[in-house]
């Protein structure tokens, strides 16, 4: 640092080879190196005097310039410990109400700042939602002949059901890939404002779910106002929705848990398909349950 910085710190210390050169006051830096008889010019940084001596290839300058600092410590007194010394106390925290009310707005603004990730949730919400209803064109259509661009002779109800998981499937991978993703990024953050008592851990989670429940239902809205015509699908709207919607609500839960058991982002994207994997399997599409 420049010589106006650096006489500004409390201590400094110098180390070569894993020995204390020098320690203590910036400003006596000068008298020390001269009473070992290596006078700091007067317009030189005390603070580059010094690195320069201890960088020296002079083997018996470096052991003087240490010993010399192993001298000068020893002749100190050692350093009085005051009694009296009030450490300062653990802020308390706010209301749980206050917590969560001020967790969830910086969530929320976080959110909205952040429109990359809100574009790409909502695309790609829109694109699998247009190619599952275009593979599954019609599938839940009880008149055959309803459609045009579907040519068969009657109601096949696998097909149906396995439009609709496949609907639950992609929601539910929709909403728990970016909590996966994102508490790793955010661990640092929340360790240390828990560490200094800001808000406890279940004021920070809920002030998540509140900020998550709207956003993953409105990317269950968008998927079904688009699949639910397409597909032809005869139930209703609100209990698919309300299906969906759990389901999302259940894996986004389930991410969130496993990005909190690991320690970065590319972990806890491993450990995805040992969470939804299994819950695929037993949907009761793939067999019979």
């Amino acid at each position: 640092p420049s010589s106006e910085i650096f006489q500004q710190f409390d201590q400094a210390i110098f180390l070569v080879g894993g020995e204390v050169a020098y320690h203590g006051p910036p400003g006596k830096i000068r008298s020390h190196f001269a009473t070992l008889k290596m006078d700091c010019p007067a317009d030189y940084n005390p603070a580059d005097f010094a690195i320069f001596s201890i960088q020296s290839d002079d083997g018996e300058k470096i052991r003087r310039i240490v010993d010399g600092w192993t001298c000068a410590a020893s002749k100190r007194p050692p350093p009085t410990v005051a009694e009296d010394i009030e450490m300062p106390s653990v802020p308390k925290r706010k209301g749980f109400l206050l917590q969560i009310r001020a967790l969830a707005a910086r969530e929320a603004k976080k959110v909205l700042r952040d429109k990359g990730t809100l574009r790409a949730r909502f695309g790609s919400t829109i694109f699998l939602s247009l190619f599952c209803s275009l593979v599954f064109f019609q599938v839940g259509s009880l008149d055959p002949a309803g459609s045009k661009f579907v040519d068969r002779d009657v109601y096949d109800m696998q097909s149906h059901a396995g439009a609709l998981t496949m609907l639950g499937i992609t929601m539910m991978f929709g909403s728990a890939q970016p909590l996966l993703l994102t508490f790793a990024s955010e661990r640092p953050v929340f360790i240390r404002e828990f560490a200094s008592n800001m808000y406890g851990t279940i004021p920070y989670f809920l002030s998540k779910t509140v900020i998550e429940l709207p956003i993953v239902a409105a990317q269950v809205l968008v998927q079904w106002s688009v699949a639910y015509r397409m597909m032809g699908l005869q139930g209703s709207f609100a209990f698919h929705f309300l299906g969906t919607f759990l389901i999302a609500v259940a894996a986004a839960s389930t991410g969130l848990l496993a990005a909190c058991l690991v320690k970065d982002a590319k972990q806890a994207m491993e450990s995805a398909p040992a969470l939804f994997v299994p819950q695929i399997l037993f949907a009761g599409f793939f067999i019979k349950m």
